[in-house]
Order: C-alpha cells, then sequence, then structure tokens
C-alpha cells in the first residue's frame, strides 16, 4: 500500500524519513474507520421493510475491519428525531439488518445515520447518513402542490396548497386539512373558491426546521407530509478560492468559485470581476452545479470584488481574496493520465529552497521529496497512484504546510470487472430465478468474496420518483 520505496529518494535526507515515520505512528496511533451502508432501493412506502447492509472497512486501506463488534443504524425524521435504532453483528463478515418502516409515517424525506461506538467518540462528523424518501401508500392517487412566496423583506411566508388527482388532474377538497405550528398546534384551513388552500406564517417564529406538516382526509384516511420550505432565490454565496490556497501577486494563477444557495445546494451563477475604479479584470460562468474556474492576476494588496448573478437575476457583490507578494502556492493539473505538479510563486521571487512536497491518500504516505525549484513540473503518471481522492501538500523544512491541492484519481488497474447473468429475461409469477455473478480482476483472476444485491419492483420507484418530482 505505502509506495515511499517507489518515490522516494530520501537516503541524505533526514527530514523526508521523519515525515514518513510520523505519517505511520499517525496511523497506528489515530486508527479510523469508513462506513458505507447499502438500501435495498432509494425510495420506500410506509409499511414496507428497509433492507440494509453495512460495509465497515479500515480507513487507509479500505480493508474490510471488525474490529468494532456492533453497527448502528438509526431512521431519523424531518424533525430529526430518532424514531427506529438497531444494533448489528457480523454474521459471516457482513453487517445486515432491517427495519420495518410504520404504515403511518409522514411522506417526507427521512435520514438513515450509521455509526459505531468508536466512530460515536470522535464525532458525528464521522457517521455515514443517506436520505430516504418515504411516501404514502395513496400516493400514486393524489399529490399535494405547495406555492410559496416571500414578501415584507422575505420575513413573512404566504404558502398556497393544492390538492389534486393524479389520473385526471383535477383539484378536490381534502377533508380537514390541517397545519401544525412551532408550538405542535393544528390549524385548520378553509379551501377557496378557487380550489386553493392558504396559509401565512413566518419560517422562523412558525416552522421548524423550515418544514411544513401537514395533514387531511383522504377517501377515509389521513395523509401526513412534511414539506420543505425553500429558501428565498435572493439567499445565495459564492466563495473565491485561489489554487492551492493562497494568492501569489503578479502573476496568473487559478480562482476556484462556488456558489450554494440557501439550502446547501449549487446554485447556477455568472458574473465578472472588477477592480476599484469598475475595470473588468475577468468574467466566469459555473456550471449547473455552482462550480466553476477562471485565471486572475493581480498586485499586492490590490482589492477587487465579484458582481454575481444567479438564475433568479439577483446581483450580488463579493470581495475576493487579496494577492500577496511573498506567498507560494501548489498548483497541478491533468494531462491525459499525466499529473501535472507545480508551484506558483510571485513574478518577481524565486521559490523558497528547502520545500518539501509530500502526496498522501487518507494518511497512507506515498511520495516524500525535496522540491527541485529548477524544475518546473513534476509529472506522475496516474498508474503509479491509487484510486481516490489524493492530498498533494507543500510544507517547509519546519514541516509547516504552506499550499495543499486536492486531486481525484481513478486507476483502472484497481478495477473489477463485473457480470450479471440470469437464466432468463422474461419469468412468470413466483417462477424461480437463476442468477450469476462473476468478478474478476483486470488480469482475469476471478474475485473471491462477499457480495450483496438488492431486487426491486420499477413500478414502486417509478411511483415514489412522481411522486417527488
Amino acid at each position: 500500500m505505502l509506495m515511499i520505496s517507489l518515490f522516494c529518494n530520501a537516503s541524505d535526507e533526514v527530514l523526508p524519513d521523519s515525515i514518513a515515520i510520523r505519517f505511520n505512528k499517525q496511523l497506528q496511533l489515530y486508527p479510523q474507520e469508513k462506513l458505507y451502508v447499502q438500501t435495498d432501493k432509494p425510495y420506500y412506502i410506509g409499511g414496507e421493510d428497509l433492507w440494509f447492509r453495512a460495509f465497515l472497512t479500515d480507513y487507509t486501506s479500505n480493508i474490510p475491519d471488525t474490529t468494532s463488534r456492533y453497527v448502528y443504524t438509526e431512521l431519523v425524521d424531518p424533525m430529526d428525531s430518532v424514531l427506529v435504532r438497531v444494533k448489528t453483528i457480523p454474521r459471516d463478515g457482513a453487517y445486515y439488518g432491517s427495519i420495518l418502516l410504520r404504515e403511518d409515517l409522514p411522506e417526507g424525506m427521512y435520514r438513515l445515520r450509521s455509526y459505531t461506538r468508536y466512530m460515536e467518540g470522535l464525532g458525528e462528523d464521522y457517521f455515514f447518513r443517506r436520505n430516504i424518501y418515504i411516501g404514502d401508500s395513496l400516493s400514486a392517487d393524489y399529490r399535494t402542490l405547495a406555492d410559496f412566496t416571500f414578501d415584507n423583506e422575505e420575513k413573512e411566508l404566504r404558502i398556497r396548497l393544492r390538492v389534486e388527482e393524479i389520473k385526471t388532474g383535477s383539484l378536490f377538497e381534502a377533508k380537514e386539512l390541517r397545519v401544525q405550528n412551532r408550538k405542535g398546534e393544528m390549524q385548520v384551513l378553509k379551501m377557496s373558491e378557487d380550489s386553493i388552500y392558504r396559509y401565512n406564517c413566518r419560517v422562523e417564529k412558525d416552522l421548524q426546521n423550515r418544514l411544513l406538516y401537514i395533514e387531511y382526509d383522504y377517501l377515509g384516511r389521513y395523509h401526513k407530509q412534511y414539506i420543505p420550505v425553500p429558501y428565498p432565490e435572493t439567499e445565495y454565496d459564492v466563495s473565491f478560492l485561489p489554487e492551492g490556497g493562497c494568492f501569489p501577486s503578479e502573476t496568473s494563477v487559478k480562482i476556484a468559485f462556488k456558489a450554494l444557495s440557501g439550502d446547501g445546494l449549487g446554485e447556477e451563477i455568472t458574473g465578472e470581476v472588477l477592480d476599484s475604479v469598475g475595470i473588468v479584470r475577468a468574467k466566469f460562468e459555473s456550471n449547473v452545479l455552482g462550480m466553476g474556474t477562471f485565471s486572475l492576476k493581480a498586485m499586492a494588496g490590490e482589492r477587487l470584488y465579484a458582481n454575481c448573478k444567479n438564475r433568479a437575476g439577483v446581483v450580488k457583490r463579493f470581495e475576493l481574496p487579496v494577492a500577496e507578494p511573498s506567498v507560494c502556492t501548489l498548483g497541478g493539473q491533468w494531462t491525459g493520465n499525466i499529473l501535472n505538479l507545480y508551484v506558483t510563486v510571485a513574478s518577481d521571487a524565486v521559490v523558497p529552497d528547502s520545500l518539501y512536497l509530500l502526496i498522501h491518500t487518507r494518511g497512507a504516505l506515498l511520495y516524500c521529496a525535496v522540491w527541485d525549484g529548477n524544475r518546473k513540473y513534476l509529472q506522475i503518471k496516474n498508474s503509479e497512484l491509487p484510486s481516490g481522492v489524493l492530498q498533494a501538500v507543500l510544507v517547509d523544512s519546519n514541516m509547516v504546510p504552506l499550499s495543499e491541492r486536492l486531486f481525484f484519481n481513478l486507476n483502472e488497474a484497481d478495477l473489477c470487472n463485473l457480470e450479471y447473468h440470469t437464466n432468463s429475461s422474461v419469468y412468470h409469477k413466483r417462477e424461480l430465478i437463476d442468477t450469476e455473478v462473476k468478478v474478476e480482476e483486470n488480469d482475469s483472476i476471478q474475485v473471491s468474496g462477499n457480495f450483496s444485491v438488492s431486487v426491486t419492483s420499477d413500478k414502486d420507484i417509478t411511483r415514489i420518483h412522481r411522486i417527488r418530482f
């Protein structure tokens, strides 16, 4: 796993050896677990069983780890209350179990949370989480439509609710439609002549977790649902991040940006960078996830600003990081299957001596050597690096980090070839299905192991998918 023998030429250097020793000691003293949980499908109906399997591995090596005796899996409702906790023990090296979903669960987005006691001691940031949508069993027949409008400088919220039959598209009056406030009190709403229920409130005062909880009678059965309240379109933020974390002056530097809406999702934007006198220095446009990059050159201490516009046409102004004359930054880019790493400094500066480049993944040191300031690039083939997220760090002789860069690598040698076959393409009811799973490494060596397969009904999946969107 450790590739220091391939990369690190440090026979005359004490520091690289000491760094490698400290990395290994860190892994020995503070081992970590990593947990991934697979469910049998992404959407559920109240009354079904939610089947899951947990994969517990060592954080560094990804080798299955059964140091912890139990894995705890919880179903958390939209109000952050734990509804069910299941404790699983490994059987034949696998953690698996099920959660029976109550038939009367309100429709909405729930969360599956899994952890071990060891992970619990490190904090909830180490837990595994997955969103699970749970629908109503009658949601194939009807749906609730909600529109939200913010007034009075976005302090007051006007809500319009409609109940629609899916087959006919007609609106109908639900018997005793009720809305819950923060105190847990249920307020009955009356439908107006235009078949709309109206409810006005203040989000922070009247709604918990920005969720509207409603109940109404449909064909003699109460429908319960959590409806998330969106953020106003004016609420978004943009972060500007120089490559490597530093912004050397008077040289072209790659600037990354990330735009987030109020709900934490990516916000698509366009914008331009202006200096103090209004001259446009750069223009940029994000992808659909709100991310992108552009190149920028600035003088030391120069104040630059970005005017950004989102899809709703809302314009906001943000200040960019200030360029500095005495910093260096680590950059890099993929050219085909070659990773090119380089160090950038201010235009009139030289690369400092005694810089060291470290590359590791999940704490396992892969590369450790003195940075050659006379070299423009350090090139590494992707086949010489493991798959996953790699962190390259530039440190000085005192082992103080100066700059860092993250990369994702996909090494084809790490992948397996998977084949899945059934004995027929068409079956009758209750007919036995024979399946064959074949897993081979790239050199055609068959892999033996413990696998899991989930079989679901397309009818159920598409039904819930239609309800959500």
